[in-house]
């Protein structure tokens, strides 16, 4: 938001051609914001088990990618 802002509900409408057309409403309000944004990923608070799941699917991602070039190489030798 612009500095400056004076505090209430203001109505936003974007437009993308042919037809399509969203309006939102947006809600400005005084002094400065606290705690966690909500995005739609869980709260703001939980940062261990999103941790986890991301370093479990990183690691199964390397896994794969090692068998990947294994089994590649293994193939290329015969």
């Amino acid at each position: 938001m612009p500095s400056g802002t004076e505090p209430g509900a203001y109505t936003v409408t974007l437009k993308c051609p042919p037809r399509v057309k969203v309006t939102g409403t947006y809600l400005v309000g005084t002094g400065n914001p606290s705690g966690s944004v909500d995005a739609g990923f869980g709260t703001g608070n939980d940062k261990g088990t999103q941790l986890a799941l991301g370093a479990v699917l990183l690691a199964g991602a390397a896994a794969g990618g090692a068998i990947k070039m294994r089994r590649r190489l293994a193939g290329a030798r015969t």
